[in-house]
């Protein structure tokens, strides 16, 4: 755990919108940062403490959590460190001895419980990382705990790839005490993606593929340094050139970022129904089911937006998901490299009979394509030529006819 202000290599884009709706959480009880790895959330929160403590007003602490942070009596130790500059009558009780302190955690949980329902003065209370406390632990139920029971001069905020399983959150939103950011709100607009290369980093790309840059990686904000790093090693000439095939222009340390902070540890299992589900890029749960023969798909593909990992409701009932781009394309060369083409093709084979029992032929028709099953997709696209042409959808007839090799359509 750590409770030092952070210190960053890499200048950063000031954003006002994000920073007035984090300020508002002073005013409220709760403050929810929810995103998936690499969104930008300890920038922000780096900002916003910058912008709290050049105001004054309020008193503010603030911790990075870790796994051992689920131990009660580890956090609260931290805890008591991190307030006590804040909070006279905690820094004047007895000191957390340093070692050998009970296993519940008591000789500190009920001074700094105390310290922070008898609070008359504004303070704000950050946890970065929330995400690294499993559900079910001491740590969690007292943080519960203090949402409840704290003064209502305490404002607490919390940062996590995923929501927290406390139970005062679906309460505290009803009573409009809530103020949330999310991976939505943190994506960086066109315009922003403009000014950070252009204003903040000095590096002069063209209009055209910068905003190419901003589309393809959704404004996904570690994707959007790792391009800046690359620009920064080959020269703005060179690198606009590399940025119109890949927003990254290399997508090797992309790939290793999400190897090893989003993937790695992750159960077999999950890890196989991401690879094989990348192929899909409307992520129904019927059609995953079928494509993995499994009957839990929904359970899981709700499980994985839970768990901040790059998968979005593409509707209000969740009927329907996606991956992000470059998360989807991450996964598909995962699945090419470790189960090989055989595989690729017989799930692409599946995902298109699925489709043709539902009278989804477009979509069947890629699926057909990768499967490299050219006589069917060509034999389909033949019963859907008519109604194409009607619809004046040229472009769509001419992806498909470029798919086919020459000698396939001369024949």
């Amino acid at each position: 755990m750590a409770y030092h202000h952070r210190r960053h290599t890499v200048t950063v884009l000031s954003r006002p919108r994000l920073l007035e709706r984090l300020h508002r959480g002073l005013t409220r009880r709760l403050v929810l940062l929810i995103a998936p790895a690499g969104y930008g959330k300890t920038v922000l929160l780096d900002q916003w403490m910058a912008r709290i403590a050049e105001e004054g007003g309020i008193s503010s602490a603030r911790l990075s959590l870790d796994e051992r942070d689920a131990d009660l009596p580890h956090l609260l130790r931290s805890l008591h460190h991190a307030l006590a500059p804040s909070l006279p009558a905690l820094a004047e009780g007895r000191e957390p001895p340093p070692t050998g302190f009970p296993p519940d955690g008591k000789a500190l949980l009920l001074p700094l419980l105390d310290a922070l329902t008898s609070l008359d003065i504004p303070l704000l209370l950050v946890l970065d990382d929330v995400h690294t406390i499993e559900a079910g632990t001491e740590s969690l139920r007292f943080l519960d705990r203090l949402l409840v029971r704290a003064s209502p001069h305490l404002h607490l905020a919390l940062a996590a790839r995923r929501e927290p399983s406390l139970s005062a959150i679906p309460r505290l939103r009803v009573q409009g005490q809530v103020v949330e950011v999310t991976a939505a709100d943190l994506r960086f607009t066109t315009d922003e993606v403009v000014a950070l290369f252009r204003q903040v980093h000095r590096l002069e790309l063209p209009p055209a593929v910068l905003r190419q840059v901003a589309a393809q990686t959704e404004g996904w904000a570690v994707a959007l340094e790792l391009a800046r790093q690359f620009v920064a090693r080959h020269g703005v000439e060179e690198a606009a050139q590399a940025l119109r095939l890949s927003p990254t222009g290399d997508a090797r340390h992309l790939y290793d970022y999400l190897a090893r902070v989003v993937l790695e540890g992750r159960p077999e299992m999950l890890r196989t129904f991401l690879r094989r589900t990348a192929i899909l890029e409307r992520l129904e749960p019927a059609l995953c089911d079928a494509l993995l023969g499994r009957d839990d798909a929904a359970a899981l593909l709700a499980h994985l937006e839970r768990s901040g990992l790059f998968t979005f409701p593409l509707d209000a009932g969740r009927t329907a998901y996606r991956y992000h781009a470059l998360f989807r394309a991450f996964l598909q060369r995962r699945l090419l490299e470790e189960e090989g083409r055989t595989v690729v093709r017989r799930l692409h084979r599946r995902a298109a009979a699925w489709l043709l029992e539902r009278g989804e032929d477009e979509r069947a028709i890629a699926h057909l394509l990768e499967a490299e099953d050219l006589e069917a997709a060509a034999d389909l696209i033949r019963s859907l030529g008519r109604r194409v042409f009607a619809t004046s959808r040229y472009q769509v007839l001419g992806s498909w006819l470029d798919r086919f090799p020459p000698a396939f359509t001369e024949a």
